[in-house]
């Protein structure tokens, strides 16, 4: 599978958990240390890159849920996983290993 037929459902689900909670996008920005900029433009539809990445942790603490529920809004039910795509991306803070995989 090609990376660009994953789908990413980043921006529905900030969307929806911003609306839930009634607050908004540059509040959110406040209480996740994150930048402004970097969430709009997920919300627009640009997907995480190297220089944004480590962000998506304080996202899934603050939203409480897990990194494939914010980025593909599916629960994880415990099933095996098969990677689909893996990389290791270089953050502000360290190294990322990321993985996409798909249920069996």
């Amino acid at each position: 599978m090609e990376t660009s037929e994953i789908k990413f459902r980043l921006r529905e689900v900030i969307s929806r958990e911003i609306e839930s909670r009634n607050m908004s996008l540059s509040k959110l920005a406040d209480k996740c240390d994150i930048n402004k900029g970097t969430l709009h433009n997920w919300c627009n539809g640009s997907a995480p890159d190297a220089r944004t990445i480590h962000h998506l942790a304080s996202l899934s603490n603050f939203f409480q849920m897990s990194l494939m529920e914010l980025l593909f809004d599916k629960q994880e039910d415990g099933k095996s996983f098969k990677p689909v795509v893996e990389t290791t991306v270089v953050g502000e803070d360290g190294y990322y290993r990321i993985s996409v995989k798909k249920l069996d």
